[in-house]
């Protein structure tokens, strides 16, 4: 037989192969792979994860400290980095590319976290020290002073000190608490609104004008707001999710305490993916991100504790970056990793979940004007 005829025969038998079994590629993880672990529903799931790139220093070259908070800008798609070992903020690019940052010179000398609305002007919450008390600093997006909102003159303020902020559509601002078992409202000028609270059964489910004795009130982690309005608050004690309207009317919650595959141990932070229809939750004593569907119901997560790429030390938050990028804050690991994150097709938000009507938290403190 002439070598060209053989080749022909070669060739014609993989492109038959290849058409009739398809290309086979291993499993994201399996159990002898050294690749972070990897939830797996089905040997046909279409999910996987890449990490695309780590972030390990910022602006002048120097080695990121303790990365504790993120936010993004996606009018500018730029990414905000807390540096907590410096209290500076760190502005990486659209190549994730350090190109500046905020500090003191910017009046930003004690940030925990940020938001920014669809204007570009930042909303960075600032917790108190021996000259300052606990504050909101409004930036527009030149990095100029718009606002300063003194957080210690709101009413039965207490020891609340910010840790986490979320912007409404509405304008409302929504401030979580370290520690604190209720969030501050503000209205869209940074007037006082209300402070809302989350009544829960011994168990952690949400459960109000509960005659129950054992009721009490969980302690808030973050708050985030999804495309529509609604507000998720995450509860780092009980391990749940509690999503409410926009108008701040219960609608359902999820998660389940717990060390396996799966349930939430220390969950610290949440990003939701509209696109891909999905709530990604940071886990930071699981060192895992677990992906849940509009449901609630779990679905994948991926990470481990470890030092290489994909791997997690302690993380403490997330959020979504340029072309759907997850961007994780990756604690003592000193880094923050964007990961490149593929899934199967998720349902959409069911009715019997997202709908509206339910009794609302507890408000309290309502100035004269809302009584």
């Amino acid at each position: 037989m002439p070598p060209s005829l053989r080749v022909l025969i070669l060739l014609t038998s993989i492109a038959l192969s290849l058409l009739l079994f398809g290309e086979q590629t291993p499993l994201a993880s399996t159990p002898d792979s050294l690749s972070p672990a990897t939830a797996r529903p089905s040997k046909q799931t279409a999910f996987s994860h890449e990490a695309l790139t780590v972030l390990t220093t910022d602006d002048r070259g120097e080695k990121l400290r303790m990365p504790s908070a993120l936010f993004f800008d996606h009018k500018a798609n730029e990414l905000y980095l807390l540096n907590g070992g410096e209290g500076r903020l760190i502005v990486y690019g659209p190549d994730y590319f350090p190109q500046e940052s905020l500090g003191k010179g910017r009046g930003i000398d004690a940030p925990v976290g940020g938001a920014v609305d669809d204007k570009g002007n930042l909303y960075i919450p600032q917790a108190g020290d021996t000259t300052n008390p606990p504050r909101l600093t409004i930036l527009n997006s030149a990095f100029l002073p718009l606002q300063e909102i003194d957080l210690s003159t709101m009413p039965e303020i207490d020891d609340f000190t910010p840790q986490e902020i979320a912007l409404s559509h509405s304008g409302k601002i929504y401030l979580v608490g370290n520690e604190s078992k209720r969030a501050l409202v503000l209205d869209a000028n940074g007037t006082f609104s209300h402070w809302l609270t989350i009544a829960i059964s011994k168990n952690g489910d949400y459960h109000p004008n509960s005659q129950d004795a054992s009721q009490q009130t969980a302690i808030l982690k973050n708050v985030v707001v999804d495309a529509l309005g609604n507000l998720f608050f995450l509860s780092e004690e009980t391990s749940q999710i509690y999503v409410f309207d926009a108008e701040e009317h219960y609608l359902f919650s999820f998660g389940t305490k717990g060390g396996a595959e799966g349930k939430m141990s220390r969950p610290r932070a949440l990003a939701i993916d509209e696109r891909k229809r999905c709530i990604y939750v940071v886990d930071y004593m699981r060192h895992t991100v677990l992906i849940f569907d509009f449901t609630g119901a779990f679905r994948f997560e991926f990470g481990g504790l470890g030092w290489g790429p994909g791997w997690f030390n302690y993380p403490v938050d997330i959020v979504l970056g340029r072309q759907g990028h997850v961007v994780v804050a990756d604690f003592f690991n000193q880094r923050a990793q964007v990961f490149e994150v593929a899934l199967p097709d998720f349902p959409t938000r069911p009715e019997k979940l997202w709908q509206k009507g339910v009794a609302a938290p507890s408000k309290t403190g309502h100035t004269a004007a809302q009584k």
